[in-house]
């Protein structure tokens, strides 16, 4: 049950905690799963060839076979759509050379990928050597499919006395199970948010009530009929020459979870949110699981109650102990995150400051260990202005107008952010007298006309800005830094929650979107038809196109055009010579939005993403080609081709 997307994850936030090949190994080491410990790749590299060299001089060694393969698997494993080891050519070998040993059948188990007509030699395994624990995640596997709870008991006992798992990961699902409805269902992702949470269940009796669901496990037709049988949801009906379909895409299996199970159910946090992002309007986070409701309700209430009455927290804040599995609690630990700095925007927003301070600490000390501190602490000052009162140049009736609903919850800027609603921000910043603030997020005077293409630079600036300058008031506002879009952001926020006058919304939170947020709203209302077309190729374009131009040669939106012939009937009589409207930025709303009512979301001004690395959707300076849903454009710093779009969460 190995979720390799899982495990990419975990490599992401693994920090200097992992080994490095930096200090070359002289002897190899036993290889331990990634779900327990995680180290960098260049250390798995150098356990191939370290237990390579030991085959070398033995090729009856079973634990260097063992060993050598698990090392190449793992670096399969890691090595994104690649295989740099044949595997099956490695178990070739295996089979030759130690046939009869528990190693060998472990890895004729193993190489077989879970097939359970290779179970006997699982059983065979343990039956060698039973003190041995490699085998006892696939026999609890087994079981389960085979919904054998009398037999996952006895393997997850014998597990749990081998203290293989880590408490700081047992203290994490005890936390992701108990603060569940009653008879809930839990759908989890991975290794280690579903074998420690059946270990709780079967052997120290932890919200046994709960029905802990393994979504990969679901693509096994006997265990997700005996699933639904056990939790009432009707059977998953098979339409004839689509008996597979739920084994390639799991959607439809967690629809019919959420619309036909009449027990409360929730997703863990270890979903990915590529898959969590189709339910967003409907999950509300109540720690590190997401509720799965239709109406609305108090999910901060239950999150508040769940880590101040129910949840253990005193590993998150000292441990007295050394885990062994520290990398990967550590990566697990930053799904706390996004729960926990919304509490503490909450205690902030009550004055409870003694609760405030103590969620803070416990946050400072989840990104400290997952090497995210500067990130972390960045999080927590922008809660600072959250009561603060002042009059602002910013028009929220205006505002209100540009924004269109992506999700129920969810609201994103008809386009970029113009120069007209920046510089009212920026009118704000002086008025407060936040000089600092003014400094930071000012953006640069651009001088375009020396960036003309040097055979234009004849041109004049009535010809060049023909359809407009693109430093007018309607225009994206642009060479600003990543900082002064996040700044942007929060001071809206600010100022829409505490206008007064009527507005759309109570409270909301302004941000700048994920890259798969962006791309979601890029595609606009395609998303829907497109759940029935999943593994069909999508169109490049916002549009719904495979083209930058239309019949007539017209191009559909603000490109670098210049190596492109002329439309035929859509050139104002090549007065000037641009061809597709414009050579730098032109009004945020011009040429067609899409389906969302979204413009812009290809070419004209690229726009930036969290984390502040990349910009989405090619700009003016970019080639057609490069201008797509997928683009991505580098940021390193304030350019004249990259802006930003707001997206908005309504909170109530």
């Amino acid at each position: 049950m190995k979720a390799i997307s899982l495990y990419l994850l975990l490599l992401t936030f693994s920090t200097a905690q992992g080994k490095s090949a930096d200090v070359p190994l002289t002897e190899p080491e036993k290889i331990v799963s990634i779900t327990q410990k995680l180290y960098e790749m260049a250390y798995y590299d150098e356990q191939v060839d370290l237990w390579s060299q030991e085959l070398s001089k033995n090729k009856q060694s079973a634990n260097a076979w063992m060993n050598y393969y698990l090392a190449c698997r793992v670096v399969n494993t890691l090595t994104k759509d690649q295989n740099p080891y044949e595997l099956d050519k490695i178990y070739a070998d295996i089979e030759k050379h130690i046939e009869g040993t528990y190693e060998y059948h472990y890895l004729t188990y193993l190489n077989g990928k879970g097939d359970t007509a290779l179970f006997p030699h699982l059983e065979k395994a343990f039956a060698l050597d039973p003190d041995r624990t490699e085998v006892l995640s696939h026999l609890v596997t087994y079981y389960a499919i085979k919904g054998n709870n009398e037999r996952m008991t006895i393997y997850n006992k014998l597990w749990m006395e081998s203290g293989e798992i880590s408490s700081g990961i047992l203290n994490w699902n005890y936390n992701a199970l108990i603060g569940l409805d009653k008879d809930a269902i839990l759908l989890t992702y991975g290794d280690n948010d579903t074998y420690p949470s059946w270990m709780l269940q079967q052997v120290q009796d932890v919200r046994t009530d709960v029905k802990v669901v393994n979504i990969h496990l679901l693509r096994d037709r006997e265990y997700l009929d005996q699933v639904f049988a056990d939790c009432g949801v009707p059977q998953f009906p098979v339409v004839e020459g689509q008996e597979q379909v739920w084994t390639i895409d799991l959607l439809p299996v967690v629809d019919h979870i959420f619309y036909h199970s009449a027990r409360p159910v929730y997703v863990n946090v270890t979903l990915p949110k590529l898959l969590r992002d189709n339910y967003k309007d409907v999950l509300y986070t109540v720690g590190l699981a997401f509720k799965y409701s239709a109406t609305s309700f108090d999910n901060v209430a239950v999150l508040k109650n769940n880590y101040e009455n129910k949840f253990l927290t005193d590993y998150l804040r000292i441990g007295f102990s050394f885990d062994k599995s520290v990398t990967v609690l550590n990566s697990l630990n930053v799904n706390y995150l996004p729960a926990f700095i919304s509490l503490y925007t909450h205690y902030l927003k009550g004055e409870e400051t003694v609760k405030a301070n103590n969620i803070k600490e416990v946050i400072e000390n989840i990104g400290e260990a997952s090497g995210r501190g500067e990130e972390v602490t960045a999080l927590l000052e922008k809660p600072r202005n959250l009561n603060r009162q002042f009059e602002s140049h910013i028009d929220i009736k205006k505002l209100d107008k540009k924004l269109k609903a992506i999700t129920n919850k969810l609201y994103v800027g008809e386009t970029e952010v113009t120069n007209e609603f920046y510089g009212q921000f920026l009118m704000d910043l002086l008025k407060e007298k936040e000089f600092d603030l003014l400094e930071k997020c000012k953006s640069d005077k651009v001088d375009w006309m020396s960036l003309m293409p040097d055979n234009l630079r004849h041109l004049t600036q009535q010809q060049v800005y023909n359809n407009g300058s693109p430093d007018s008031p309607v225009s994206p506002v642009a060479n600003i830094s990543y900082a002064a879009a996040e700044a942007y952001c929060e001071w809206l926020t600010i100022v829409y929650n505490n206008y007064s006058k009527k507005k759309k919304f109570q409270e909301v939170r302004f941000r700048l979107p994920t890259e798969e947020e962006w791309e979601y709203a890029a595609r606009g209302k395609l998303n829907q038809a497109q759940r029935e077309l999943k593994r069909k190729k999508q169109a490049p374009y916002p549009w719904g196109g495979w083209y930058f131009r239309n019949s007539k040669g017209c191009y559909l939106s603000n490109y670098y055009s210049h190596n492109y012939d002329h439309c035929v009937d859509c050139n104002p009589k090549a007065k000037t010579p641009d061809k597709d409207g414009a050579f730098f930025l032109v009004n945020a709303g011009s040429y067609f939005p899409n389906s969302y009512g979204l413009y812009g979301m290809s070419g004209n001004a690229a726009e930036m993403v969290q984390g502040g690395k990349i910009a989405k959707g090619g700009s003016w300076e970019d080639i057609p080609e490069e201008c797509t849903i997928q683009s991505v454009k580098t940021v390193s710093g304030p350019s004249p081709a990259i802006g930003f779009r707001i997206f908005m969460d309504v909170i109530r």
